[in-house]
């Protein structure tokens, strides 16, 4: 069967043909959403995630460089940023108890080099991530401590399956567009889901056989 579009749908007992609605909003979502976690306090694996890593090397021989070529600029490799100082940055916090309290998370990153199967840690309050435009392998890259995450956005993200979802079961909006997915049985984990958005070069025909 050719790939087509699939809408923005609801999800509920499995209907034949998927109404389209409107995505409650972020607040709604929140105030039916499980219980706030108690205070959070920073701890030893927190604060040893929070240590930045040791300074690139830099090229060598740049000393004898600038001591013979007068006009010559120093190269700097700069350091990446962590994980936690990302997600300080898109919050616009300083403190590591600020971090704790973030409950919503912009990011683009390349997955696999920051680790985003720690986020638990680092922000076990998070409740809406939007990932769009991320290199992402797999969602088995956000680990399974995301116990509060209501809102996912991996939109363009390179994603080829959502093998991994059941990590994040409390999902109640899933958006995944612009992603060559073409195997939504993993959803089925997902009993709060409530919206999903898979347009754009997504294929529903495994979906469209499993409900007919």
């Amino acid at each position: 069967m050719p790939a087509r579009e699939a809408p923005c749908m609801e999800l509920g007992s499995a209907p034949r043909t998927p109404s389209i609605i409107a995505s409650p909003s972020p607040s709604e979502i929140s105030s039916a959403s499980s219980p706030e976690p108690p205070n959070v306090r920073t701890t030893p694996l927190f604060r040893a995630l929070a240590m930045p890593p040791p300074e690139p090397e830099q090229p060598r021989g740049q000393d004898e460089l600038e001591r013979r070529l007068p006009g010559y600029r120093r190269i700097v490799i700069p350091r990446e940023l962590t994980l936690i100082e990302l997600l300080a940055k898109c919050s616009g916090v300083t403190t590591d108890e600020e971090v704790l309290r973030i409950r919503e998370a912009k990011l683009r990153v390349v997955a696999e080099r920051v680790g985003l199967r720690r986020l638990h840690v680092l922000v076990p309050r998070l409740r809406s991530l939007t990932l769009d435009g991320s290199a992402l392998l797999s969602l088995r890259e956000l680990g399974i401590g995301l116990d509060h995450l209501k809102i996912l956005s991996v939109n363009r993200c390179g994603l080829t399956s959502l093998d991994g979802v059941w990590g994040v079961g409390q999902l109640r909006e899933l958006h995944a567009a612009g992603n060559r997915i073409r195997d939504l049985h993993p959803l089925a984990v997902l009993q709060k889901l409530h919206t999903l958005n898979l347009s754009k070069y997504t294929s529903i025909a495994h979906f469209i056989s499993a409900s007919s």
